[in-house]
């Protein structure tokens, strides 16, 4: 073996380590990436879980208000029968 072919050799060699050295970089930001891909989400999920338990708080508010309101209006519908019933006149 003479100078030149260690000289390629050693530049086989040297392209080599240079492929696996990017490779491992490429891997290395891929996997970076996809961990905050995976982080973001996470926060929109939590982010989407608190809007939908919030909503639902205001839904259930509403629908007492609105079961609150029937019931008035039950009230209010029943003392008007009565009266109704007591002002009609006999059909004798």
């Amino acid at each position: 073996m003479d100078t030149g072919d260690i000289a390629i050799l050693v530049g086989i060699g040297f392209a080599n380590l240079t492929i696996l050295i990017a490779l491992f970089a490429l891997m290395w930001q891929t996997r970076s990436a996809s961990r905050q891909d995976a982080n973001e989400q996470r926060a929109e999920m939590r982010e989407f879980r608190a809007e939908m338990r919030e909503q639902g708080e205001r839904l259930t508010q509403r629908i007492s208000e609105a079961e609150r309101d029937q019931a008035r209006l039950e009230g209010v519908n029943s003392v008007l029968l009565r009266h109704t019933h007591t002002h009609e006149a006999s059909a004798d």
